[in-house]
């Protein structure tokens, strides 16, 4: 997912232009304007602006990989939340994960496999700068996430985590 700071504040990006990324939020924050009639498809109440590249501290790329069995894989989708138990869907291009973890065929050398919260021993956030100027000498960042503080990492950051709650 891409992302960009502005005043401070982290927001998710849904499109780029050069020189014009909009920015968007679903609380009320300075210099966002609210969506009249609400976003997409459902009319959500959301807020947003289109910003220059001067306006922006920062503009980047954030990947979730998660620990299980001591291997960090990429986290695809949702993280979907069913009797209040987080669920992860981890990627892998191994055919040994397939063979030996329980992973899926999804396609052609491309396996996948839901695990719940609890078989999950950590996480890696990984930012990478967006690749234009003025951000692309932004320095990467690797945030550690132990397995006590992904739970609540996931709910701080429910847009980054891709965060779905299904009723019963």
């Amino acid at each position: 997912m891409l992302f960009a700071v502005y005043k401070g504040k982290k927001y998710e990006v849904i499109s780029r232009r050069p020189n014009q990324t909009h920015i968007i939020s679903p609380t009320p924050a300075p210099g966002l304007e609210l969506v009249e009639g609400g976003f997409g498809s459902k009319k959500l109440t959301m807020y947003q602006r289109v910003c220059t590249d001067d306006e922006l501290d920062n503009f980047y790329s954030e990947e979730i990989y998660l620990l299980y069995r001591g291997r960090y894989y990429k986290k695809v989708g949702y993280v979907k939340v069913i009797n209040d138990i987080f669920y992860y869907t981890l990627i892998s291009s191994d055919e040994v994960d397939r063979k030996e973890n329980g992973f899926e065929v999804i396609d052609f050398r491309w396996y996948e496999k839901m695990v719940s919260e609890s078989e999950i021993e950590g996480a890696k956030i990984i930012r990478e700068p967006y690749p234009v100027e003025p951000f692309i000498n932004q320095p990467s960042e690797e945030e550690i996430i132990d397995k006590a503080e992904l739970h609540q990492w996931v709910l701080d950051n429910p847009v980054s985590a891709e965060l779905l709650y299904y009723k019963d």
